[in-house]
């Protein structure tokens, strides 16, 4: 059924983060302990060591364990769906209790926000959410540093200074095999501009920072503005907007358009575990390039009372047990694996400090984009 517009749309999101982040700055500048110390040099001052920074492999598990153990239940504050999945593995392993609270990121970073307030101790030890937003807040008093073998061996587009990628998130373009053959899938996002796309092609209505990282990658290519302008119009003209990349997913399983333009990978490889007829060309070795990355980002609780169990938390979800979890998940670890089905694509990972800088007026500008197209619900 086609229906008007969203009324919530991407713009008036980034707005309520903003004013989160505002707010926050606010509340770490009122005179409190978490505050005080950070805006007195730029929020980014050196955090006081750990016993177990420079210990690797076994050593530093079984110092973090012990005094993990010490510590008592861990708290953990996530936008990532599936972190309750992650901490019961967490526990299966180590014993250690752990309590999610999970939630969008607006509700998550506002409930931080609230709970910190004037210096506060935090009452979560571990925060995840998009690295964008992660990269607005670690200056502002809120994180402590986390050193750990296991952030050294992410990618350095997923490190900021207080937050670590914790998983990848690539927007593929997904089709529906029954209604188009590998064959006639373009693989390059250009082609979806042509008027022969028009009502086949979706985008998902939240998807700024794919747009921004796409539109560079063009411009990097030797466009011109005005050409990546006109080729973005012309694919918008031809799209069906969905909210949510699990509804884009069903939607296209189901018929509703042939091709998903910024897909989530696990949204279609959890469809094709369900025995959906999708694919993004992984298989076939047809991924539409270029393949954006961005990273969801983890972070310890600058005065949290289990520094311990926070960082064993984050070592957890980038060693082993935290990869195995989110491959049987049909996620992406933060570092790629053998068979990594992105090993022949031409990512781009998003460079997170030009897009927090950027992110309001890409948002305004997708969202116009996205007028262009219709709704789809």
């Amino acid at each position: 059924m086609v229906l008007g517009r969203p009324s919530f749309t991407r713009s008036r999101r980034i707005r309520i983060v903003l004013v989160v982040v505002a707010l926050s700055l606010t509340a770490y500048g009122c005179g409190g302990p978490l505050g005080a110390g950070a805006a007195a040099n730029g929020g980014q001052q050196a955090d006081a060591p750990q016993p177990w920074d420079n210990l690797t492999g076994s050593a530093r598990e079984k110092a973090l364990l012990d005094a993990a153990q010490k510590e008592g239940t861990l708290s953990v504050y996530s936008s990532y769906n599936d972190e309750p999945s992650m901490a019961k593995a967490f526990t299966a392993k180590y014993g250690i209790k752990v309590d999610v609270y999970q939630a969008n990121s607006e509700s998550v970073l506002q409930r931080v926000q609230q709970e910190t307030t004037a210096g506060r101790t935090p009452r979560n030890d571990v925060l995840i959410s998009p690295a964008t937003d992660m990269e607005a807040i670690s200056g502002q008093g809120v994180l402590r540093d986390y050193k750990s073998e296991y952030r050294d061996a992410v990618p350095d587009a997923g490190k900021g200074v207080k937050w670590t990628g914790v998983r990848r998130l690539a927007f593929v373009a997904g089709w529906n095999t029954d209604l188009i053959k590998t064959a006639d899938v373009p693989t390059s996002f250009k082609d979806f501009a042509d008027p022969k796309w028009n009502g086949r092609i979706s985008l998902e209505y939240s998807d700024a920072d794919w747009y921004a990282a796409l539109r560079q990658y063009y411009v990097d290519k030797g466009m011109s503005e005005a050409e990546v302008t006109t080729m973005f119009q012309g694919i918008a003209k031809n799209e069906k907007t969905v909210k949510g990349h699990t509804v884009q997913g069903d939607l296209m399983a189901a018929g509703q358009f042939q091709v998903a333009i910024s897909a989530y990978t696990q949204t279609v490889e959890r469809l094709k575990m369900k025995g959906a007829p999708v694919s993004y060309g992984a298989e076939e070795n047809h991924i539409v390039n270029p393949v954006v990355v961005r990273y969801d980002a983890g972070g310890v609780m600058k005065g949290t009372d289990n520094p311990a169990g926070a960082a064993l938390y984050l070592d957890f979800e980038l060693s082993k047990g935290g990869f195995d979890e989110d491959m049987k998940l049909q996620s992406l670890p933060s570092v790629p694996q053998p068979g990594d089905p992105l090993a022949k694509a031409e990512v781009v990972e998003q460079d997170v400090p030009a897009y927090v800088k950027e992110r309001t007026q890409a948002a305004a500008d997708y969202d116009e984009l996205l007028r262009l197209g219709t709704t789809t619900k």
